[in-house]
């Protein structure tokens, strides 16, 4: 008798509309307290035709898939129930109360923010730039503080400046990922990271302004850069030395610069590309004692590199050292023929006596050059 009386004030109560729409908002909650995410999934589908206005199920769905760890569904799910009502994201204690079984909330907005994070990755990681794009744009509008967000959206935007079709789509690309970094920046100033990225952007736009010819504006981006770097620098980023010691380089300062790369070097002993500019720079700068060492390291780490052969091959011959000389300028052409490394092998080649060889390695540098014309 109990259970009829109950049945009839239930129906008494219902409002028109909304009847369904409860049901499954309950049987939602059921099954993810029992973790059944399948059933979960399929009430919720059935919420959304029933209640075809409402973001709720879709903020359900969203906490559903990021049980799940899958970030994508989540994300985009997110993003619906803000489409939906996106006035319910401006209060994140009302979006925790939606999120809640009696009173205990699921998800807050940091860990929501989180799974869309996540999302935008594995966008990233599958390829879907765009889409990337779009969940941390989304993100940022939710959670405006979250650092993060800006910090790999400006990555994306350099990635699509990278590959646009012509310079104008590229520099609106830059434009955007400059904005996101110096919205990051502004809410972490004094963040040694905030300012060391930023600096590496200005450096990178001026880097792409200088091969397009535009030295004032070149001009004005190496001046943020190095302050950007500096300030890095200065608060303990050590990570910053490689980028300040180039930009130093690039404006002619290389015995300065030589010291910025040197501490670079140490601090990535397993990095090529960090070894061999620190030699580049420093043979600009009149250090080939540097140099040499920097070269020495290089070619151990990436043993097939030309360049590196070739100028360790020179170095050593300035010092004498023509046997180890000679090894270095033979690893060179083994990679590549050049007219170059025929000339340098020949001069090597007479400093140790072997004249009829240093001849065969003149005239394959001259055949070398005949072909090249």
């Amino acid at each position: 008798m109990r259970r009829l009386v109950a049945g009839a004030l239930i129906a008494t109560l219902a409002i028109p509309g909304l009847t369904f729409a409860g049901r499954y908002s309950s049987s939602t909650k059921i099954y993810v307290q029992q973790n059944n995410w399948e059933k979960a999934l399929q009430s919720i589908e059935k919420w959304k035709e029933e209640d075809p206005k409402s973001a709720e199920p879709y903020l359900w769905e969203g906490y559903v898939y990021t049980r799940k760890e899958e970030y994508i569904k989540a994300a985009d799910a997110f993003y619906r129930a803000y489409q939906k009502d996106p006035k319910l994201f401006e209060d994140p204690r009302k979006l925790e109360k939606k999120l809640s079984i009696t009173g205990q909330v699921l998800m807050n907005l940091q860990n929501m923010s989180i799974a869309i994070l996540n999302g935008a990755i594995e966008s990233y990681n599958q390829g879907n730039i765009d889409q990337a794009i779009k969940y941390l744009e989304f993100l940022i509008k939710i959670n405006p503080g979250y650092a993060q967000a800006y910090q790999i959206l400006t990555s994306l935007y350099q990635i699509k400046a990278q590959k646009a079709p012509s310079d104008s789509v590229a520099l609106e690309y830059l434009k955007k990922a400059r904005e996101a970094l110096e919205a990051y920046h502004k809410l972490n100033p004094d963040d040694p990271r905030a300012n060391y990225f930023l600096g590496k952007f200005y450096y990178d736009e001026a880097v792409f302004l200088a091969s397009k010819g535009d030295t004032t504006a070149y001009r004005e981006k190496m001046d943020k850069a190095l302050k950007y770097l500096k300030k890095a620098l200065d608060m303990g980023y050590e990570d910053a030395n490689y980028d300040y010691g180039m930009a130093l380089s690039d404006l002619g300062k290389n015995e300065e610069a030589v010291q910025y790369l040197k501490k670079a070097a140490e601090k990535n002993p397993d990095k090529f590309e960090v070894w061999f500019n620190l030699a580049i720079v420093a043979i600009k700068a009149g250090d080939k004692d540097t140099a040499l060492e920097a070269l020495k390291k290089a070619v151990e780490l990436k043993p097939d590199d030309y360049t590196s052969n070739y100028l360790l091959s020179v170095l050593l011959t300035e010092k004498k050292q023509y046997e180890d000389a000679l090894k270095y300028v033979e690893k060179a052409l083994s990679t590549k023929e050049t007219y170059e490394a025929y000339e340098q092998k020949a001069l090597i080649l007479r400093e140790l006596g072997r004249s009829d060889e240093a001849l065969k390695a003149i005239e394959k540098a001259e055949a070398i050059k005949k072909g090249n014309k």
